[in-house]
């Protein structure tokens, strides 16, 4: 396989044909920023003091967080205590594996209308064809910068077999137990997310309780075009690390 096939989320792709969100539907988005305070992957809140996101987005050092904005360069700024990336993180040939981290922040989230965790899925629950939502600050087309407004795309969760029937003709693709695709197969083929969209939510409700299902993670790109949406997109299925996080993470 070509490695410019398997691309991760970083802050050069997008959330493509989004729609504008209101981060007080979404409190519980992150903007992950850089020592120079740059937006550079998104996150997950959890609890007043631990966020999730994927462990490509914090192979550095000198990060801080924002939150409680639609406009990504808004909200409170945050400092970072420490990250604890997976130890098996894995960027290899033909897939990304245990790509989840979590930050752990130097004081206490103050909760209200837009700052506000999500609760982590029951053990065994797989969303399959599961009505989802993916949000972000990716870039919204491939020559795009990011946008300042938050993104939201209403979305499908795929079972695995699925989604290794859409990546069948990438070879050396290599879906994972622990992934978990999301596809507008039904709709618009070009949606999905991309870069600057890492590390951030893909969200599901089951019976009226909103949970967070994957962890935005890598899809399958091009190096003249970027991200091609018509493949779907890949995130870290969070069910496969729940006991990983509550090892660090306590009343969740």
């Amino acid at each position: 396989m070509d490695e410019n096939n398997l691309k991760h989320l970083t802050n050069t792709s997008r959330i493509i044909q989004g729609q504008n969100a209101d981060i007080a539907d979404f409190p519980w988005q992150v903007s992950l920023r850089t020592s120079s305070d740059s937006h550079t992957c998104g996150g997950i809140i959890l609890t007043d003091t631990w966020i999730l996101t994927a462990a490509h987005c914090t192979q550095g050092s000198g990060y801080t967080i924002r939150v409680g904005s639609t406009n990504r360069n808004n909200g409170e700024r945050y400092q970072v205590r420490r990250v604890i990336n997976h130890a098996n993180y894995n960027d290899g040939s033909g897939t990304i594996a245990n790509d989840i981290s979590l930050i752990e922040l130097s004081s206490s989230l103050s909760f209200g209308s837009t700052v506000a965790p999500i609760s982590l899925p029951p053990a065994g629950q797989l969303f399959e064809s599961a009505s989802c939502v993916i949000t972000g600050w990716g870039r919204t087309c491939g020559t795009c910068g990011l946008p300042t407004i938050l993104q939201k795309l209403n979305t499908l969760a795929l079972r695995n077999t699925e989604c290794a029937n859409y990546m069948s003709p990438i070879s050396g693709v290599n879906l994972l137990s622990s992934h978990i695709c999301v596809h507008n197969q039904n709709s618009n083929p070009q949606d999905g997310a991309c870069n600057g969209d890492s590390g951030g939510p893909m969200t599901c409700t089951i019976s009226g309780q909103t949970y967070v299902a994957g962890v935005t993670s890598w899809v399958i790109s091009s190096q003249s075009t970027g991200c091609l949406p018509n493949y779907p997109s890949v995130y870290t299925r969070v069910t496969s690390f729940l006991s990983w996080i509550r090892l660090y993470v306590s009343g969740v």
